[in-house]
């Protein structure tokens, strides 16, 4: 299987234990109303986003090293049951915001991936140096030059 396609399904499967922790640990009425009302604040879904791009950034580091280490299935289970404690040990403490950062950071990822499957590239890469920044000073002068003309010609183009 296609590690796109892969890391999407884990995902997927990972929200989905999410939403069952939330029915496991929360089955007063007044609770899943003040859960949903953490979810769709701002606070949280910024971690959550931010968080995610963190991460990839950190992954897109080293991507030979990280594709080693997450192609072991211990590493893909591990993850998953790590969130899955998290969130319910957030729930039962409730600790709603980092439940709804994990929803909003795993919700970030599946839209990461749907771009990358349509484009057939990561856009957060742009943003990335590889592990060889050193010897490769061309590769950061690339693209620094290409995040500053894209903000200068946005500004320029917000002006008119």
């Amino acid at each position: 299987m296609d590690s796109k396609y892969r890391d999407g399904l884990l995902a997927i499967i990972t929200g989905g234990a999410l939403i069952g922790t939330v029915a496991i640990f929360n089955t007063e009425l007044d609770t899943n109303i003040e859960l949903a009302k953490t979810i769709f604040t701002v606070r949280p879904a910024a971690i959550g986003i931010f968080g995610m791009v963190a991460i990839e950034l950190m992954c897109l580091y080293d991507s030979d090293r990280t594709q080693t280490i997450w192609n072991r299935r211990s590493i893909q289970f591990s993850s998953i049951m790590t969130v899955v404690t998290v969130s319910g040990l957030t729930l039962m403490s409730n600790i709603h915001w980092v439940f709804a950062a994990l929803l909003w950071g795993l919700l970030a990822y599946l839209v990461l991936l749907i771009v990358v499957i349509i484009t057939g590239e990561n856009p957060l890469s742009r943003l990335t140096v590889s592990r060889n920044w050193r010897y490769n000073s061309g590769e950061i002068q690339s693209k620094w030059k290409w995040l500053y003309y894209d903000t200068v010609q946005t500004l320029y183009m917000t002006t008119q």
